[in-house]
């Protein structure tokens, strides 16, 4: 078995993975296990889908709510910022959109 400070690689059933534990910090695999797989073609994406205000509202405001606790977990949370902006901006694009649908349905 392999001293995982030496090699950031943990052999598991036979393959060998990321050992995200025990990893250096700034290692590739450190970064790689903390990285948010979010990025600003994803919140876009979200923005302008075809899915139902409702829908898109409540995956916007999850993403919100991760961006923010990642924010407060770590000590250079103010590194997702303008991501945080981003997503909350796109909330108000989702939300001023429902609004300008809703005006023009017949009451």
């Amino acid at each position: 078995m392999r001293d995982s400070r030496l090699n950031p690689l943990r052999e598991r059933d036979g393959h060998e993975t990321p050992d995200v534990i025990n990893a250096p910090v700034g290692s590739e695999v450190d970064v790689t296990s903390v990285a948010l797989h979010l990025n600003s073609r994803e919140i876009n994406a979200i923005t302008i889908a075809g899915e139902p205000f409702g829908e898109r509202r409540a995956r916007v405001l999850e993403l919100i709510g991760e961006i923010e606790a990642r924010m407060d977990a770590s000590p250079r949370g103010h590194d997702l910022e303008p991501l945080l902006h981003e997503a909350q901006a796109a909330l108000r694009m989702i939300e001023e959109q429902e609004r300008d649908e809703s005006g023009r349905q017949p009451s």
